[in-house]
């Protein structure tokens, strides 16, 4: 790449198609900087919304997330596991950076903005203060869950435990957090119950159609060629495309070969399914659903029968989850574990489940229950590391 050619994209004069990582890795940003060059240019990529869901998969590290909206004032509720944001943020010109000190394996982040805009999110340690948008720490507007039931339960009374004697104790611990910090922050959970009026009901949002054209933009903002496309789905999926065939696909020239080409380009595009909208399988009765190994986005269940009302469990993994409603019935929840889905439904129920978020979908991705002690001890456990990383990472450095 010439200097004019970076230059020129640095400014945003013309799109070219460049590798990120490897500028991230010549500059030695650790990630931080593939992941908002890679979310730079979103909003010209993908419609605006106010739903906006992400699995942080793996070992707990540092994410952000970047707000962006055509107002200057947005309101923003979100649910992550055991913990809740929910406040006012004023936005620079350049969106607003929210910052979480860990992430919670496995758990979908939930997001609700109150007017359309978009939000991305990143790994890596974001530093406090960033050139053309402000940041804020997501541990300064934390408060409990609204999410209830046996999960939240356990968590609260294994957390009151295990810190009741902070509020009493002055010297350090943990890593350098005060004993009266985590007594602070850890405070509301003793009383989660009689605070919360009830579960936070995300708006359903979605869409009925793919529109190819939308996979051609979003691909450009990601200044990705034709050819690094393919490349990344050969590397990242099961799928393998020509330049011609992403090509044809994008101008809407007759029907890809693999008919999960859309949900792999939705992958690779970093679209967390708001492009594809494809159906995996359908049946009657119970069965069990593989998705995509690489698939970390929203799916959807759609059910029904000859009968009004049905009992409907879902076994994902360590969680699970009972539904029971009125039939027709259409749900969505983020895919959190890269593990078969098993559906328990009476004989005669008919189910249909695909990737993507259809349109009036209602979202499930709060309520799972552990399948067992142990799963619950784990997911407590890890929930708590998280907890302690992002309030320690948290602390004003000698610098600010």
């Amino acid at each position: 790449m010439g200097s004019t050619a970076l230059s020129n994209w640095e400014h945003g004069t013309r799109l070219i198609s460049i590798d990120i990582e490897q500028i991230d890795r010549v500059l030695e940003a650790n990630g931080v900087l593939a992941g908002l060059l890679w979310a730079f240019g979103t909003p010209k990529g993908l419609d605006p919304g106010r739903i906006w869901t992400k699995v942080f998969p793996g070992p707990s590290t540092p994410v952000w997330v970047w707000l962006r909206s055509q107002e200057q004032r947005i309101g923003l509720e979100a649910e992550w596991g055991v913990v809740r944001l929910d406040s006012e943020l004023d936005l620079g010109p350049n969106g607003l950076l929210v910052t979480v000190g860990a992430s919670i394996g496995e758990s979908p982040v939930v997001i609700q903005l109150s007017t359309p805009g978009w939000a991305d999110f990143g790994r890596g340690e974001l530093p406090r203060r960033v050139p053309g948008a402000p940041v804020v720490s997501a541990v300064d507007l934390v408060r409990p869950s609204t999410a209830s039931g046996v999960f939240m339960d356990l968590f609260t009374a294994d957390m009151t435990d295990r810190f009741q004697h902070s509020q009493a104790q002055d010297k350090a611990g943990h890593d350098g957090i005060t004993s009266n910090a985590i007594a602070s922050f850890l405070a509301s959970f003793r009383t989660t119950a009689k605070v919360i009026a009830g579960p936070w009901p995300p708006l359903p949002e979605g869409t009925d159609t793919v529109d190819r054209q939308r996979f051609a933009r979003l691909r450009r903002v990601r200044s990705l060629s034709l050819a690094q496309t393919a490349e990344r789905l050969s590397l990242r999926t099961d799928i393998t495309a020509s330049k011609d065939t992403l090509r044809r696909f994008e101008n809407d020239q007759g029907e890809p070969h693999d008919r999960l080409l859309p949900v792999a380009l939705d992958h690779v595009l970093g679209a967390e399914g708001r492009l594809a909208l494809t159906e995996i399988r359908s049946g009657q009765g119970p069965g069990v659903i593989r998705f995509p190994y690489y698939w970390a986005a929203p799916v959807w269940f759609a059910f029904d029968g000859p009968q009004s009302q049905a009992s409907i469990e879902l076994h994902w993994g360590a969680w699970w989850r009972k539904i029971e409603g009125n039939l027709p019935l259409l749900v969505v929840s983020h895919y959190a574990e890269a593990v078969p889905v098993r559906i328990v439904v009476g004989k005669r129920v008919r189910w249909t489940v695909g990737v993507g978020r259809p349109s009036g979908a209602i979202p499930i991705n709060h309520g799972w229950v552990p399948t067992s002690i142990d799963a619950a001890q784990q997911a407590i456990s890890e929930t708590q590391h998280a907890v302690l990383d992002a309030i320690r990472r948290n602390k004003p450095s000698a610098n600010d």
